[in-house]
């Protein structure tokens, strides 16, 4: 079997200055839990609810309300997302992605033909063909 047999092939992307909470809707929005971080068809990173979840404050932060959502609204796609992107072609073996995901502890990978983005495959894929 294929990346490209389990991929998806659907991608849901958001440019570098994708405000964190625009971000939070658009993944609520598609209901996934990564999206791809592109400006001008390059692909630069990728953000995760792992990494959502690494910017917000701690719950025992000071700060008002009011002061934390305006700091959020300020925080950018691209100063939270995954990067280095790690990639994958459609035609590698499905086991192989696995291990490299797995040797990356990464969750999601862009899937890429001749350095164009064309799919995610997840672990979300993979265990749905397990």
């Amino acid at each position: 079997m294929r990346v490209a047999d389990v991929m998806q092939s659907k991608i849901v992307t958001i440019s570098s200055q994708t405000t964190l909470p625009a971000a939070k809707r658009v993944m609520a929005e598609h209901g996934v839990r990564h999206v791809l971080v592109v400006d001008d068809g390059l692909l630069l990173g990728l953000v995760s609810t792992h990494d959502l979840a690494r910017a917000l404050p701690s719950p025992a932060t000071s700060l008002a309300r009011c002061e934390v959502q305006s700091l959020l609204d300020r925080v950018t796609a691209e100063e939270i997302m995954s990067r280095p992107v790690i990639v994958v072609e459609p035609s590698r073996a499905l086991e192989d992605a696995v291990r490299l995901m797995r040797a990356e502890g990464i969750s999601a990978l862009p899937v890429t033909n001749a350095g164009r983005l064309v799919g995610l495959l997840t672990e979300a894929d993979v265990a749905e063909v397990a």
